[in-house]
């Protein structure tokens, strides 16, 4: 029968053959692990990671709509729920969030809004609903929150879009607007911080209750008061 085991004489012949302190062996190894110090030396595998990382940096993934936080704003029309844009406004979307919260914003109405069909022509002007520090009685309401530190314009003004109001040299507070156009080209560098995911058609019924007060400008003939939650 063939036998595989290898007899004692066989495998010191091989070993003598192969013997790994020869100079060739130690040459072609010294240039194995030279080769190797370089490329490390050239090609640093976590070159761009700062220090004391120990994989590459992983960008988040982008926060659907559909899963975002939500402030829902209650009238008495049905609710509109909104979804914060929290990876591209994370400041202002804190922000509301912190006001709806607290109460203030329960302490707001609806009570401006504007239509492209109120003009001619009808490209001429924007299409939105205003909200803010005015109570359902028609009176400012006293409101303490500060204003924003940075005004995060990342994101169109879009339709059904919603963004934070602001005066010439103010990053805003409590004002805000639901686009019901598509207002981007008007509305550049303003706050977007979240889009309408239900209730547009509450929107578009609070609209319709415009009057004009004066020229392009159209107030709610009655303000529509809110009450605001956060959906955890």
């Amino acid at each position: 029968m063939y036998s595989h085991t290898l007899s004692r004489n066989t495998l010191l012949r091989l070993r003598r053959r192969n013997n790994c302190t020869s100079p060739w062996y130690l040459f072609f190894l010294l240039c194995v692990i030279a080769s190797c110090l370089v490329s490390i030396a050239l090609f640093p595998p976590y070159a761009q990671l700062p220090m004391g990382s120990r994989e590459p940096p992983r960008s988040s993934p982008a926060v659907s709509p559909l899963h975002a936080p939500r402030i829902r704003l209650h009238t008495p029309y049905g609710d509109i729920a909104i979804a914060l844009l929290t990876e591209a406004a994370p400041h202002t979307s804190a922000h509301f969030v912190a006001l709806a919260r607290s109460g203030v914003l329960s302490t707001f109405s609806f009570y401006r809004a504007e239509d492209n069909t109120f003009y001619e022509p009808a490209t001429a002007f924007y299409s939105l609903i205003q909200g803010g520090a005015l109570g359902a009685d028609k009176k400012p309401v006293s409101v303490s929150s500060p204003e924003l530190d940075v005004i995060e314009a990342a994101h169109p003004n879009s339709k059904w879009t919603v963004g934070v109001a602001r005066a010439a040299g103010s990053n805003g507070n409590t004002e805000f607007y639901i686009n019901t156009s598509d207002n981007s080209a008007l509305f550049e560098g303003l706050a977007v911080f979240g889009e309408v995911v239900e209730g547009r058609e509450v929107v578009l019924r609070i609209q319709k209750g415009a009057v004009e007060t004066q020229p392009l400008m159209h107030m709610l003939s009655s303000y529509v008061p809110i009450t605001a939650t956060v959906d955890e």
